[in-house]
């Protein structure tokens, strides 16, 4: 990165001590030699004097909120130089006990805002995170000049939580330098369209969380330390975490109405309640399930097929499957039962739908990713089939441990016609194409069907179309015996 700090004569800072917490790869990002110049607010406020210049050059529209205002570039750009003014009222105390003060953050702060980015989309995605890492840094080293010179059970604990926080902060900045530091054509050629949203947001979600973290230490230190005058830097706080948290809830509940998701929970659930204590149990036993479902760390995506006959209770059983996966700690269970009656449920892009909206529900980084895409796509109205992949491709790889179950999807007979596909499209052609994206995530997927041709052309092991994808395969024929 450019710009740099005298390593040697920092004190252990937080931010110090933050930075010895990552990995090799991201403490690597922040490595300069001693010789080079300490970075200063006012080198930071060059970059983003220098970067709203092009922006405003450029006129980046970043989006258009709910109310049909446009959002610019610029404006977030401001924001950062509020929080450097901030920073610069409150970092003179700092800097008495720590001559490099949050050095660390701000040298890639400048290194990111100096990068050469020409798309208005993916700056503004890495500029939302690099407004939250300036306000960390300015809002919580007033926190520490006034708090944390003072010694305490209370104070050392949360010394440990700004720890944690500025760690999240970093690991942002290593991520994001290391995407953005590449070439423009390399990162085109390495990258799909949303790798940007996708090297933003899990940080920034656990940046999100351990603020939240530090927000209950504070609230306690207040209590205990009289006149510790942090009645703004609570309220700060808090105004920070609530409007996150409705800004979130805004725009899950606009990417869930632009997906259309169905329920069948209610399917799920009167399943269950008709399952009979003592059955169903043996299907979590067998050899093909305990392989599919292994917690060994593999990134290979896996498929179980398991089939029978009409009559052999198959809704029950994947109903108590679903409940024994959601029991257990890791990852998450999206699910969707077809049914040839209903005629919501007869159209297999029904299940991407559910299964993307409760993945959405399930995994507040999803958020961030699925926006990018509902962002690139021109935010049209009808999330379109091609949408319906990107978004389950682009998730299956940003989340780990996501799980996919159909029950009967021997009962999808119907296209829909209104969604934009094609009236005439087969069964196996969907099976084609969720094969093929699965295969470029980390998820697992569990079918359970009736045996019939064209799902066991692509489902049934060893069969000719299933070895054209890299996908762990299992799969199960109920009998008699198994009921």
């Amino acid at each position: 990165m450019g710009g740099g700090y005298d390593q040697e004569a920092l004190s252990p800072s937080l931010w110090q001590q933050a930075l010895e917490t990552l990995p090799d790869e991201d403490k690597n990002q922040f490595r300069t030699s001693g010789s080079e110049s300490r970075i200063k607010p006012t080198d930071v406020l060059a970059a983003v004097e220098e970067k709203t210049k092009y922006c405003e050059e450029k006129q980046w529209v970043f989006y258009v909120n709910d109310a049909g205002e446009k959002i610019l570039v610029r404006d977030t750009l401001n924001k950062v130089v509020n929080w450097l003014d901030k920073f610069k009222q409150v970092g003179d105390a700092a800097v008495q006990y720590d001559p490099g003060h949050a050095a660390l953050p701000w040298m890639a702060i400048r290194f990111l805002l100096q990068a050469s980015l020409n798309d208005c989309e993916t700056f503004g995605n890495m500029l939302e995170g690099i407004e939250s890492v300036s306000r960390i840094v300015a809002r919580y080293t007033e926190l520490e000049t006034k708090v944390l010179l003072r010694t305490s059970s209370l104070t050392k604990e949360l010394a440990g939580a700004l720890i944690k926080l500025y760690g999240s902060a970093l690991k942002f900045l290593a991520l994001a330098s290391r995407y953005y530091g590449k070439s423009t054509l390399r990162r085109i050629f390495k990258s799909t369209l949303y790798t940007s949203s996708k090297v933003v947001a899990p940080p920034m979600l656990l940046v999100e969380k351990d603020e939240e973290d530090v927000y209950k230490l504070v609230r306690l230190v207040q209590d205990e330390i009289a006149g510790s005058k942090l009645d703004d830097i609570v309220k700060s706080i808090q105004e920070t975490l609530q409007s996150s948290q409705v800004s979130n809830e805004a725009r899950r509940r606009r990417l869930s109405a632009w997906i259309g998701g169905i329920d069948t929970k209610n399917t799920y659930e009167t399943s269950l309640y008709n399952h009979h204590d003592g059955t169903c149990e043996w299907v979590v036993e067998l050899p093909e399930f305990q392989a599919w479902s292994a917690d060994d760390n593999s990134q290979s995506p896996r498929l179980l097929w398991i089939h029978g006959p009409p009559g052999f209770g198959k809704t029950i059983l994947t109903a108590s499957v679903i409940q024994h996966l959601k029991r257990k700690e890791k990852g998450s269970v999206s699910y969707f039962f077809c049914a040839a009656d209903n005629q919501l449920t007869r159209d297999p892009y029904a299940i991407l739908r559910s299964w993307l909206e409760q993945v959405l529900e399930q995994h507040e980084m999803t958020i961030s990713i699925m926006e990018a895409i509902y962002k690139a796509r021109g935010k049209e109205q009808t999330l379109t089939q091609l949408g319906l992949w990107d978004l389950f491709v682009t998730v299956g790889e940003a989340v780990d441990e996501l799980t996919f179950v159909i029950d009967g999807f021997d009962e999808c007979t119907t296209i829909d016609m209104g969604a934009q596909y094609h009236h005439s499209e087969p069964r196996n052609l969907f099976l084609h194409e969720l094969l093929k994206s699965l295969e470029k995530t980390k998820s697992r997927l569990l079918v359970v069907s009736r045996d019939v041709p064209d799902i066991r052309e692509y489902l049934g092991k060893g069969t000719a179309a299933s070895k054209d994808y890299a996908i762990e395969t299992f799969e199960y024929a109920i009998t008699a015996k198994d009921i």
